[in-house]
């Protein structure tokens, strides 16, 4: 990977960071917004979660289906599911649990499987130091906003 396009990808991860904290400090700071803070920040979570899951699926496409790719597209299936599946009975809020959870499982398996040789263009070193940054990041917002909610 070249320096533009490293740039540019570590740029466009931490701006996508950023409604994240957006969302919590207008619920830290009580701004008044158009919906809930903590759904703003919910929704925007269940849409990045669901964007990591479907680059897995651009993967598969571009390298075709073995053992370990078949894995991966089930297993972002059923992050995706389940996530849906607790909106329908719960509240947004809710979903902050079961979506920190997911980032944190996504990395998981996408580290697993690199080791075990199903790499592709962009995974270089410095593209997995700056992916477990920015999900270490975001899954630290997420508990942060947990333990603010059950406090304040």
């Amino acid at each position: 990977m070249n320096d533009i396009t490293h740039t540019l990808i570590k740029a466009l991860a931490w701006l996508g960071a950023a409604p994240f904290v957006l969302a919590f400090s207008a619920d830290l700071l009580y701004l008044p917004l158009p919906h809930a803070a903590v759904d703003i920040f919910a929704l925007y979570s269940l849409l990045i979660l669901c964007f990591l899951c479907g680059s897995l699926w651009g993967q598969v496409i571009v390298k075709g289906l073995d053992r370990h790719r078949t894995f991966k597209l089930v297993f972002s299936n059923v992050i995706v599911i389940a996530v849906f599946l607790v909106w329908l009975v719960s509240d947004l809020a809710h979903l902050l649990p079961l979506l920190a959870a997911g980032y944190v499982l996504l990395l998981y398996v996408e580290v697993k499987f690199q080791h075990q040789g199903d790499s592709d263009v962009l995974a270089t070193q410095p593209y997995w130091i700056l992916r477990m940054q920015v999900t270490t990041f975001v899954v630290a917002l997420h508990v942060a906003y947990m333990v603010f909610r059950a406090i304040a």
